[in-house]
């Protein structure tokens, strides 16, 4: 009963983080892998908010931030192919800005704990790592990631370093294996 109602509470605070076996069957902020882009923003909005991948020009990432039908997040992330004029969603991220690492911690493992349970047969990773390079020295990466058959899964905190300068976040992300290939292998090589 007990996991019956933390799981309900995930769903009543994350209402738009649909649960499902599917990593295209996921929703955030109403949106699916998959769906066109053109269905939630104006094409202006997607091109103005569009950068590159240094490594590839493969595929583009657009960022939105406070829509007006944000419900949960703080920003939407999402990639599509370079070409597509439908602006289809190849991975898909629901964001939250913080200040203080602590709670993206305590945030991320009541999050972490649900998808357990939604997740019981995936494989889970964990790290927490600290950079040592220039430019992100200092920073702190802490994800944990949930390998399903169709992609994956990820709850991860940032803790940028000053001379970073990026902002501190936790993120939610939706990937198929073909976008996670990707970004782990093209994006910023």
């Amino acid at each position: 009963m007990k996991i019956l109602l933390t799981f309900l509470a995930l769903l009543i605070c994350f209402q738009s983080l649909t649960i499902a076996d599917d990593i295209s069957d996921f929703e955030i902020e109403g949106m699916s892998i998959g769906d066109s882009a053109l269905n939630f923003f104006e094409k202006s909005s997607i091109v103005k908010n569009t950068w590159d991948y240094p490594g590839s020009n493969k595929y583009k990432r657009a960022q939105n931030d406070n829509m007006s039908f944000f419900e949960v997040y703080d920003a939407v992330d999402f990639m599509y192919e370079t070409n597509d004029k439908k602006y289809l969603i190849q991975s898909l991220a629901g964001i939250f800005l913080t200040k203080d690492m602590e709670q993206c911690i305590k945030k991320q493992n009541s999050i972490v704990s649900d998808l357990e349970i939604a997740f019981p047969n995936a494989k889970k990773t964990e790290q927490d790592k600290i950079y040592n390079d220039n430019q992100w020295q200092g920073s702190r990466n802490r994800q944990i990631t949930f390998w399903l058959d169709t992609g994956i899964a990820s709850v991860h905190c940032n803790d940028y370093s000053e001379k970073h300068g990026g902002q501190d976040h936790l993120a939610v992300n939706l990937r198929t294996n073909k976008s996670n290939d990707f970004l782990t292998n093209e994006a910023y090589k």
